[in-house]
């Protein structure tokens, strides 16, 4: 698979976290350009003032059960470092079986980067240290960094690493520990202790903190890779590095144009909400097998250099009793409208992510020219 998930959180509201992300923890203060690492990009808020890893963060399920390695990045800034306490970066659950933390990655009110887990017992929580960088101010507050870590869950040849700002090993800012990343069943912490896998990843948060209400950070760019290679170059199976999500919406009709549409006149301005989905506002319709859209998107940035992937979102919903399924599809120039997944489409409004890893035409990874000249639609399966 490689490439599993990403999220720029550009073009939907603080309002719709809870159609990307399958957890948004009560200290997560919302969306805005306020919040983004690029001019006119958004970004999201994630205040403190929880002693307990997790409540204030967003939490992810991950599109596969990962028994390897999985490779997560995303962009930080801190306005103002804790006195105490940790910023935590990442963690690995297992909410398959009992949903117990596996392992996670901090930045330490010095600005020191650590790799942990946490305990819970009676209401407390315990940061429990297995790996620190050699020295502090690593992450200093009022700039953007972008951290990635990697986790493998094992008994024996079990890793963490923490990566920051495209570190190389043997850098100050590249830490790895190598171990056991199971948790044992002494430590009084999850059913789960046993699992070598992980389902779940949370983003952001703290962790035994002392300032109560200040620990706010902002986080841009999230990605999520395994270590399954898809053959493709550049590979996709290890650390993408500092990277940037775009997101293109569609400019005018495509080729195809065989659902209804509702709301505006033209297909394509059905399902364009730059500002927010508007669901039943606006949106492309049909009850019969076959129909299909296919839009027009924007270009990519004219800096694009390399494209990892393309993660094609579908916001559907169906509206009567029957099992629907539908394809989302990808047309790239002279070559024929190729299907990217199959998914059943819910009861009401839910954002579902499709990774298209290579272009059908060349079996190749996309370029910018290639998504520049793509037509993206979708198409009732059954």
């Amino acid at each position: 698979m490689s490439v599993g998930c990403g999220d720029g959180f550009d073009y939907y509201p603080t309002s719709k976290l809870l159609g990307k992300w399958d957890y948004v923890g009560a200290g997560v203060t919302g969306i805005s350009t306020s919040y983004g690492r690029f001019a006119g990009s958004q970004g999201c808020r994630i205040a403190g003032g929880f002693a307990t890893i997790g409540q204030s963060a967003l939490g992810k399920n991950l599109p596969a059960t990962n028994t390897g390695w999985g490779f997560f990045g995303h962009a930080i800034y801190v306005p103002v470092m804790p006195s105490s306490g940790y910023l935590m970066i990442h963690a690995v659950y297992d909410l398959a079986a009992s949903g117990g933390m596996k392992l996670c990655t901090l930045i330490g009110a010095d600005g020191s980067l650590h790799i942990g887990y946490i305990t819970v017992s009676n209401f407390s929580t315990t940061v429990n240290i297995l790996q620190s960088s050699p020295s502090a101010g690593l992450v200093s507050a009022a700039t953007w960094y972008y951290v990635e870590s990697g986790f493998n869950i094992k008994t024996a040849a079990g890793g963490g690493i923490i990566r920051l700002s495209a570190a190389d090993p043997g850098d100050a800012g590249y830490v790895t520990y190598t171990g056991n990343t199971v948790r044992s069943t002494g430590s009084n912490f999850h059913a789960d202790s046993l699992s070598q896998q992980f389902t779940h990843v949370r983003v952001g948060g703290t962790a035994g903190s002392g300032t109560t209400g200040t620990e706010v950070h902002d986080i841009d760019d999230f990605y999520y890779c395994d270590s399954v290679d898809d053959g493709l170059l550049p590979p996709t199976n290890t650390f993408l590095g500092d990277v940037r999500l775009g997101a293109l919406q569609m400019i005018g009709a495509g080729s195809l144009t065989g659902l209804t549409p509702v709301g505006a006149v033209s297909n394509w301005d059905c399902v364009n909400d730059a500002a927010a989905p508007d669901d039943l506002a606006s949106y492309v319709a049909g009850a019969t097998v076959g129909l299909e859209d296919l839009y027009e998107m924007e270009n990519m940035p004219t800096n694009a250099r390399t494209v990892f992937a393309m993660l094609i979102n579908a916001r559907v919903a169906k509206d009567d009793a029957t099992v629907r399924t539908y394809n989302t599809r990808v047309k790239p120039t002279g070559s024929s409208v190729s299907a990217v997944a199959t998914r059943t489409a819910p009861s009401s409004f839910v954002n579902q992510q499709d990774v298209s890893q290579s272009n059908p035409a060349t079996s190749a990874r996309y370029t910018p020219s290639d998504v520049n000249a793509l037509e993206v639609g979708i198409r009732i399966a059954s």
